[in-house]
């Protein structure tokens, strides 16, 4: 009797321990998933990053880069990244100008061109490596998202830095955009 009541006993603190490690499981799985979602929240926040842009190019083509990201919040968050004129987003949109298509080919334009007055020795790089497809930043204003101001004081400040470029090698660059930015203010409305 004894002998049955221990056993009794024991099987009674195994399948307390059994239930107590069940729900330590229980708590590790949710607390495990509570933790997954704070990640992938925070990662969700984080602003996007040049090179994650230039991996996605690189891992799927300018085109699937251009569909997975246009009118999406880090579309925007890339476009403020390349008008910011850093040479990392200025090649962001370099690569990522095949894939482009009506509006987001406007908006990279845009941006670039946003950029001339804040790094117009960047700005200049890009449209000497690439003349063809990059010669037209010059004509601002941006089209689609303008910046502050009227066009006047954009033509302004474009002409101003694109001016204050001495570097030997953008010279000629720099020659065509300043006539290029002439013509554009000539054009521009107040």
């Amino acid at each position: 009797m004894i002998r049955g009541a221990l056993s009794n006993n024991s099987m009674q603190r195994t399948a307390l321990r059994a239930a107590a490690d069940a729900g330590r499981w229980a708590y590790m799985k949710s607390a495990a998933i509570v933790l997954a979602l704070i990640l992938l929240g925070s990662a969700r926040a984080m602003a996007i990053a040049p090179e994650n842009v230039l991996k996605l190019i690189q891992d799927h083509g300018a085109h699937a880069a251009e569909a997975k990201l246009w009118g999406t919040k880090e579309w925007d968050e890339m476009i403020t990244g390349v008008a910011s004129g850093e040479s990392e987003w200025l090649t962001v949109a370099e690569k990522l100008l095949p894939g482009t298509d009506a509006g987001s080919n406007s908006e990279l334009f845009d941006a670039v061109a946003w950029a001339l007055p804040k790094a117009p020795a960047n700005v200049l790089g890009l449209v000497s490596r690439k003349r063809g497809d990059w010669e037209s930043v010059c004509s601002g204003p941006p089209v689609d998202f303008p910046p502050p101001g009227d066009s006047k004081s954009y033509f302004k400040r474009a002409t101003e830095a694109v001016a204050g470029v001495s570097n030997k090698d953008l010279q000629r660059v720099r020659n065509e955009c300043l006539t290029r930015l002439a013509k554009a203010a000539k054009r521009a409305k107040p």
